[in-house]
């Protein structure tokens, strides 16, 4: 029997995480950094009674993340680097705690009127839940330390209740006072 390489076999449990539609952008502050986020993700309807999360992942090397778990997220670089894969680097992560998002019917909506600049963490989520063969389409806002956010190539993960549910990986262009741009 032939031993297969390790980065061969994590390839082989690519996750089945949806792809979404989504526009970023990450501007550096004086104080802490604020992160934009509004995406179209999963068909299958959201509840605002579960925890929702964003993750925000980069390669030291500059390569793509690749996100290879789909129960407990792994997410890798270099799959095919002699040394084997090495773990991406987590630039950010926010969570909503289950409940936090009130349901309003067709869409559930989350203020924290004391988050700011001085004060991180999230400020705003909307989540207008999937109907007529639309996704649920989320809005996020929030302030924090993006400062190892310093490679284009970037994956960006959405959890619910701490589970892979929609991955977004591309490049990000610069923004000319600093901070990066995209729209996948």
């Amino acid at each position: 029997m032939t031993k297969r390489p390790v980065w061969l076999v994590v390839l082989a449990i690519l996750a089945a995480a949806e792809l979404a539609d989504a526009r970023i952008t990450i501007r550096p502050r004086a104080q802490s950094d604020a992160f934009s986020f509004h995406a179209n993700y999963s068909q299958e309807p959201f509840d605002p009674a579960t925890d929702f999360g964003i993750e925000v992942y980069n390669c030291p090397s500059g390569s793509m993340p690749i996100l290879v778990a789909d129960r407990e997220p792994l997410i890798i670089c270099d799959p095919a680097a002699a040394a084997g894969p090495t773990l991406a680097e987590l630039v950010y992560a926010a969570e909503l705690p289950g409940g936090s998002c009130v349901d309003r019917g067709r869409s559930c909506y989350y203020r924290d009127s004391d988050v700011d600049e001085s004060n991180p963490g999230v400020s705003y989520v909307r989540v207008q839940y999937a109907r007529r063969g639309r996704g649920n389409r989320v809005w996020l806002d929030a302030f924090g330390d993006f400062s190892a956010g310093d490679q284009a190539n970037m994956l960006l993960l959405i959890t619910i209740d701490g589970r892979p549910r929609a991955v977004l990986e591309g490049t990000f262009r610069p923004l000319r006072n600093g901070g990066w741009v995209s729209a996948f």
